[in-house]
């Protein structure tokens, strides 16, 4: 009998943490390519915020698409939210970083509301999201130099992303970008090393948070290793603490997914979380 109470208490704990989201629109006429969904929990109050940027190489993907991250999250005492942007070629990649400082505007000025602290604000992102998450906090806009300045950018998750480092990329594949990258980041160097999170090492460094770069490493994974390894290094060598997770088990697809369900993956983002709160 005590058995079963408990797991009935265990059941009715999750139902009363797990909330539904609420969408709230950060940019005003931007319609669901720029709302938000806020998933908080019962009893939150000045919680930790972490903000999920959804990958899809930068042309598609939807801030629904979360898995087990608000589960995870909420259960870990944070506010979490996930957040669209416009796709390209609707935009381009500069219009996408744009949109998610707005985001960050936003979510600054009302995550309260939600039981969230606008003063400890982390990020996450995956594949392309992995990619934007590291712009954002490398080459801030106006939001969220304002949130590092006053050290409300706590941690910084880049999980399972090549493009730290866009000319290496192009190098690696003879000298013109693979189709998937072309598409967002088109034909010229310059622009390449402009929206590559690596040129940026070295000018932003002080009060940046720490970062942990997982990356996977089946099938056309397997090359991933070597640009984490790389933009960990550059961190480090500029006084950032930057921590890899070595996640070659898992493809590009399980590594996202498995957050809240594979141990590796969730033990890696519990464990470093553990540091810096």
């Amino acid at each position: 009998m005590t058995i079963v109470r408990s797991f009935i208490a265990f059941i009715f704990c999750l139902i009363t943490t797990w909330a539904q989201a609420e969408t709230f629109a950060y940019k005003p006429g931007g319609g669901n390519a720029n709302s938000l969904d806020i998933y908080t929990f019962e009893g939150a109050h000045n919680a930790p915020v972490m903000v999920y940027i959804h990958g899809g190489a930068w042309v598609t993907g939807d801030k629904s698409r979360v898995h087990r991250k608000d589960e995870f999250f909420n259960n870990r005492g944070y506010v979490f939210i996930s957040l669209n942007y416009t796709l390209v070629p609707q935009t381009t990649v500069e219009g996408q970083l744009e949109e998610i400082d707005a985001a960050i505007g936003y979510i600054v000025a009302n995550v309260a509301r939600a039981g969230g602290d606008p003063n400890n604000i982390s990020l996450i992102g995956h594949s392309a999201g992995a990619h934007l998450v590291t712009m954002t906090a490398l080459r801030p806009l106006a939001n969220m130099q304002a949130l590092i300045a006053n050290g409300g950018l706590r941690a910084v998750i880049s999980n399972d992303t090549r493009s730290y480092n866009i000319p290496r990329i192009a190098a690696d594949a003879g000298g013109h970008l693979p189709r998937a990258y072309a598409r967002p980041f088109g034909n010229d160097p310059a622009r390449w090393a402009a929206l590559s999170p690596l040129t940026y090492i070295g000018e932003t460094e002080k009060n940046l948070p720490p970062f942990l770069i997982a990356h996977s490493g089946q099938g056309s994974a397997a090359r991933r290793a070597s640009y984490a390894a790389e933009f960990a290094d550059a961190l480090l060598a500029a006084g950032v603490s930057a921590t890899v997770y070595d996640g070659s088990q898992y493809s590009h697809e399980q590594i996202n997914k498995g957050i809240g369900k594979e141990p590796g993956i969730t033990g890696a983002i519990a464990a470093f979380l553990d540091t810096v709160q």
